[in-house]
């Protein structure tokens, strides 16, 4: 397992990670931003792919983690009336991305921790084999922890 932090992974880019005080809080899309280099317009174009993704996949929320409150400002103001089929959710740096930093783009409220986040594992079907499993009758019972 590597246990590096992200920045030393990535050196121009910021990913978000659950702080260790929230038990569970995990995150499995997460879209870096790399600062002011990369243009609004070509952000909203990433999210075409997860689109494509949440059609037949699951439907976690995409994160962007940005380094200036404008520029998260200018990033929910283009995201207004935007409607994907997967939850986008913007918080700028900070020392702790899983607590209650996340405004959920199009909806009205306050800051959501990372877990508060809305999620759906998608459909059942043939293209999201990672899909939980629901045990049979004859599937053993589970071993005892």
């Amino acid at each position: 397992m590597n246990n590096h932090p992200p920045q030393e992974r990535h050196p121009h880019r910021n990913v978000a990670k659950p702080g260790t005080a929230v038990a569970g809080a995990t995150s499995r899309h997460t879209e870096p931003t790399r600062g002011e280099t990369e243009n609004l317009s070509r952000v909203l174009t990433k999210l075409l792919a997860y689109e494509r993704l949440a059609k037949d996949g699951p439907r976690y929320p995409v994160l962007l983690w940005v380094p200036t409150r404008q520029r998260e400002k200018h990033l929910l103001d283009l995201l207004h009336g935007t409607s994907t089929a997967m939850p986008v959710a913007t918080a700028t740096h900070c020392p702790d991305p899983g607590g209650t930093v996340w405004t959920l783009a199009g909806a009205d409220g306050p800051r959501l921790a990372l877990h508060q986040l809305p999620s759906d594992h998608g459909p059942r079907s043939a293209l999201n084999p990672a899909r939980f499993h629901e045990p049979h009758d004859d599937d053993p019972p589970p071993e005892n922890l």
